[in-house]
């Protein structure tokens, strides 16, 4: 295999590993995240729901970025953003960075996931058997 390619599809794996922790993290803490923080039901659910909202809508903007600065540029600039974003959240110590920190998820989440099959299409147009 080339070197390139092995880079490419090393690059796609960390993607993919990426990309579903900052939603699915929240989850197994909600109640410790509700009592320490002293969260609101309105917050719990914002937290919850705020990247989903921001993966559909996020979305839609994701082929024009990625026009306007490059599929490659795009996508590490928003696997960073997802991954700070992740980090980040270690730190929270309030409702509002966790929900800062839910939005920056779904955003990035947003943006990226429909630019890796424009990735795997550009860079492997054979099908693979």
């Amino acid at each position: 295999m080339k070197t390139r390619n092995f880079l490419f599809i090393l690059a796609l794996v960390l993607a993919a590993f990426n990309l579903r922790p900052g939603i699915t993290s929240v989850s197994p803490v909600l109640h410790t995240l509700t009592d320490q923080l002293q969260m609101s039901s309105a917050a719990v659910s914002l937290l919850t729901s705020i990247p989903l909202i921001c993966i559909g809508f996020c979305s839609l903007l994701a082929g024009r970025l990625a026009q306007r600065y490059g599929i490659e540029k795009t996508i590490t600039i928003f696997i960073f953003i997802i991954g700070i974003s992740t980090f980040l959240r270690f730190f929270a110590n309030h409702s509002v960075s966790l929900l800062i920190t839910s939005l920056l998820i779904g955003a990035g989440i947003g943006i990226v996931s429909p630019l890796i099959s424009g990735f795997i299409k550009k860079y492997f147009p054979k099908k693979v058997s």
